[in-house]
């Protein structure tokens, strides 16, 4: 059904969305991943939403794949419709053939192009065409929609990440040669040298400044690439990506002193229905000069890492945790569910 979309008495938006039948037996429609009250074709967002799994089936349900696939710049995700129970068991599939699910959440992002999210799995292997082929199998088909741009520039990111890596070793092992040579030389041992030794150790650097060049070469075209990537997004598709254009501009120019971690700018975007909350946290800390600013707490076991509850626009259980970097004076900044607390105080502890 064709539904309009209003916040109170503010329109947000107009589009198809799947019916179900509310607890108290009214029909509703899901949007964002929450089913609200539908009458004359309208909805109200203001008004408390319902999770879809206590709902009941309105509509036969689509012989068409149920999922889409979505790549960020830090993350490879697939999106589902239908109850939770559907994707873990998805999630599962998915384990089982080898691939590893980092997170499974209720999608609460914007709207993706013909396709009503309910839920996400973000993935911790990058979309090759291998991939993206055994989510196919496992799933049962092509995916309902693909970000094919998004996630070409996940590919983009991390092979610049593997590059970035090899640039660095290169440089390294060209500095390592230039120190022995220097000592060498320095301790008069160049003289004794032999012409088989010498002409080894030319070689050994004429091969480290062509895989220095190399790396230095792919890194530049990788940057190229993905800045153009970003450039030839169509009007359309920018549309798309407004709040998360406006998301990093707001980190980059409100709050310089925030360096977001792992998926944290992922879960703000996808997970949690409002990020308000978020916002407070992290202005919060960038207007800081204490060590613990007030509503923070330290993290048993995990010092320096400090933590707050958040609301993630449904409850208070979003969790973000920080880290004051005194070189800087710069906050890192982990944004995450209190579902995965255990998890991820291990992973802080290990930073």
């Amino acid at each position: 059904m064709r539904v309009t979309v209003n916040d109170g008495v503010e329109f947000l938006d107009e589009r198809e969305c799947r019916i179900v039948v509310l607890p108290d037996g009214r029909p509703g429609a899901i949007w964002r991943g929450l089913a609200y009250p539908v009458a004359n074709s309208i909805i109200d967002v203001g008004e408390p939403g319902i999770p879809p799994a206590l709902c009941g089936v309105s509509e036969p349900t689509e012989p068409t794949t149920r999922y889409a696939l979505r790549g960020t710049t830090d993350g490879h995700y697939v999106m589902l419709r239908g109850s939770v129970a559907e994707a873990e068991l998805a999630a599962s599939k998915l384990k089982s053939c080898g691939l590893s699910v980092a997170r499974l959440g209720r999608y609460v992002g914007e709207d993706i192009p013909g396709f009503d999210a309910d839920w996400f799995l973000r993935l911790t292997a990058d979309p090759t065409e291998d991939v993206q082929a055994k989510i196919a199998t496992v799933l049962g088909g092509p995916p309902a929609w693909r970000d094919e741009r998004g996630l070409r520039e996940r590919l983009l990111a991390a092979e610049l990440e593997r590059a970035l890596e090899r640039n660095a070793e290169a440089k390294a092992a060209l500095s390592r040669l230039g120190m022995e040579r220097d000592e060498a030389a320095s301790l008069g041992e160049a003289a004794a040298q032999s012409r088989t030794e010498a002409e080894a150790e030319r070689q050994l650097r004429e091969v480290a400044e062509v895989h220095a060049r190399q790396a230095q070469r792919r890194v530049i075209e990788l940057e190229a690439e993905r800045a153009a990537l970003r450039g030839s997004a169509t009007p359309a598709r920018r549309s798309d990506r407004v709040v998360s254009d406006e998301f990093d501009v707001v980190l980059e120019v409100l709050l310089p002193r925030i360096k977001l971690l792992r998926d944290s700018r992922d879960i703000v975007l996808f997970g949690y229905s409002s990020r308000q909350g978020a916002y407070q946290a992290l202005s919060q800390l960038d207007r800081s000069t204490r060590e613990i600013p007030g509503a923070w707490k330290s993290v048993q076991g995990a010092s320096p890492w400090i933590e707050r509850h958040i609301s993630d626009g449904q409850n208070n259980t979003g969790r973000a945790y920080a880290r004051l970097d005194r070189t800087d004076r710069r906050w890192d900044v982990l944004i995450s569910y209190k579902a995965d607390q255990p998890q991820d105080i291990d992973w802080l502890r290990r930073q």
